[in-house]
């Protein structure tokens, strides 16, 4: 998905990305605006980003160049409780998902 949003970076910012934990929370301006996506994958050598959050209730996981993935500082206690409410509802979501593809393979 190397859209508008994929702009280039610079070394600090790919490093940036490179060293985002499976958890990490960031943000995807051209693609869903404010809404926070949980980072499930960093890809070097594609410089992509897979990341997982849910809309309306579904898991979405959707690949994303590194230049179009903002990475995203949790400022308040009420936003880490919120976020992490949110994660915990999106591994849920996606430990179900990853046992029936491995157990498919």
């Amino acid at each position: 998905m190397a859209g508008p949003g994929a702009r280039k970076l610079t070394v600090f910012e790919e490093n940036a990305r490179l060293r985002l934990s499976r958890d990490a929370l960031v943000l995807v301006p051209e693609y869903t605006e404010g809404l926070w996506w949980f980072v499930t994958d960093v890809n070097y050598p594609d410089r992509t980003i897979t990341a997982a959050t849910l809309m309306f209730g579904q898991l979405r996981e959707v690949t994303f160049p590194f230049g179009a993935v903002e990475l995203h500082t949790l400022w308040t206690i009420a936003e880490q409780n919120e976020a992490g409410v949110a994660w915990r509802q999106v591994s849920a979501e996606l430990s179900p998902r990853t046992r029936r593809l491995r157990s498919a393979a």
